[in-house]
């Protein structure tokens, strides 16, 4: 497995310790601890290999390699693991 798909495993692992009412904070204060440091954005960035820094679902550009990576991982877990938040 790839550092991407082991740290989405494991905060999906995580968030299946909690209430649905209180996964989607757990997903934020994760993604935001996996991306507190450059240099793990950067090998992250390296195995999605992003086209743009241009983050689409909001309208906005990524203007830091961690910005990025937060929302690369954010897209990526709603798609493989979103179930996790439903209601």
């Amino acid at each position: 497995m790839t550092i991407t798909n082991n740290t989405l495993q494991d905060i999906a692992n995580l968030l299946l310790e909690h209430s649905v009412e209180l996964r989607e904070n757990f997903l934020h204060e994760e993604l935001d601890r996996v991306t507190i440091y450059r240099y793990n954005c950067w090998e992250i960035l390296n195995e999605i290999q992003p086209q743009h820094f241009e983050l689409e679902e909001i309208g906005i550009t990524a203007s830091t390699p961690e910005q990025l990576t937060w929302w690369c991982l954010y897209d990526r877990f709603m798609n493989e693991f979103g179930i996790l938040l439903d209601n």
